[in-house]
């Protein structure tokens, strides 16, 4: 129905624009057909508008899958690259801390062995300062009997210069009288 529509169109243009180059006046019926004309022209030129927009728009739209799907690929790659520094990051940080411990537990122990060897000391000079106050308190011990028995011959002697001086007081008298 298009096609017949289409042809009786024509025909009726062909007519029209020979009434035009004879220069014969044309009437509203004629004008109806070049308005017809004109109109199915500028659906001719939509159409193919629409047809090159529909190209262009299925091409863009392949573009743009490709975009997305290359887009994909490389989140991908990223999202695996990420991954593997993450875990190349946690094996790293696994070693450090591995390596602080032992670390931590050989100062632990050095410390522990120096304290043992400065207790040791400290009981070992305590010993001696023990021994040393023994050997202090036997000494004045016997530092204290030697006073003692300083003090007693002092005493005796004392005793004996006091008998001494009495007898020497009671012969006194007698040499002067004699």
């Amino acid at each position: 129905m298009e096609q017949l529509l289409g042809s009786v169109v024509d025909k009726s243009l062909e007519a029209v624009l020979r009434k035009l180059e004879s220069g014969k006046k044309l009437g509203s019926e004629d004008l109806v057909i070049l308005m017809i004309g004109m109109f199915r022209e500028s659906n001719k030129r939509i159409d193919e508008t629409n047809k090159r927009i529909d190209s262009v728009f299925e091409s863009l739209s392949k573009s743009i899958e490709a975009v997305n799907a290359r887009m994909d690929v490389l989140f991908e790659t990223v999202n695996n690259r990420v991954n593997e520094v993450k875990k190349d990051m946690d094996a790293r940080f696994e070693a450090v801390n591995n390596r602080m411990n032992v670390m931590n537990d050989a100062l632990n122990n050095r410390i522990n062995e120096l304290g043992n060897t400065l207790n040791n000391r400290i009981n070992e000079t305590n010993k001696r300062i023990d021994d040393l106050s023994k050997r202090i308190e036997t000494m004045n011990d016997t530092l204290n009997n030697r006073i003692n028995e300083t003090n007693k011959r002092i005493d005796q002697l004392y005793d004996l210069l006091g008998k001494i001086y009495e007898t020497l007081i009671e012969r006194a008298p007698r040499q002067r009288d004699k």
